[in-house]
């Protein structure tokens, strides 16, 4: 048994000495070759008698009813895994959009106020132009008051034209 070196020659000996080989042999025969253990393991099975054949059945069958529950509870977690990964990139994506969505609603609210400053730029300007017609309107009343001052006072009307720059139907009027 020592002298088993290949494959060839250990399944020649399993060939020639199964049925006469013992358990303690079996770890040197063997190796680490699994094939071979199972086929020892199989030839083994024959020797059983009813009962340890139908108990061997039964623990075989209930390793394989726990592996194929284990393995549809490992698809059931990888489905839900899955489920949550999907779940994360959408509220991710939703955290996007809503980012940028802010980004915008910023950028319009800075529109919003330049737009409020022109407004108020403008106001302004209307405010000047009003304070210059006011002036204008005040400046003119008082040339026409003066000019009929002038006229009251005996000025002719070539005079009081270069002076105050009223044209002589304008005089006639005051």
């Amino acid at each position: 048994m020592d002298e088993l070196e290949t494959i060839v020659e250990k399944w020649t000996y399993f060939f020639k000495h199964a049925e006469e080989t013992k358990e303690q042999d079996l770890e040197k025969i063997v190796g680490s070759d699994k094939v071979i253990q199972r086929a020892y393991e199989e030839l083994n099975r024959f020797s059983w008698s009813e009962i340890e054949l139908n108990t061997y059945e039964q623990v075989e069958k209930r390793e394989r009813d726990a592996q194929a529950i284990a393995e549809q509870r490992a698809l059931e977690l990888e489905q839900k895994l899955l489920e949550i990964k999907q779940k994360s990139l959408l509220e991710v994506e939703a955290a996007k959009l809503a980012a940028k969505l802010e980004v915008e609603a910023g950028k319009l609210e800075v529109e919003a106020g330049k737009l409020e400053v022109e407004a108020g730029k403008l106001e302004v300007e209307a405010g000047k132009l009003e304070v210059e017609a006011a002036k204008t309107k005040y400046i003119e009343k008082g040339i026409e008051q003066v000019a009929g001052s002038l006229k009251q006072a005996g000025w002719s009307m070539e005079e009081i034209a270069k002076l105050t720059g009223l044209t002589k139907t304008q005089i006639d009027a005051l």
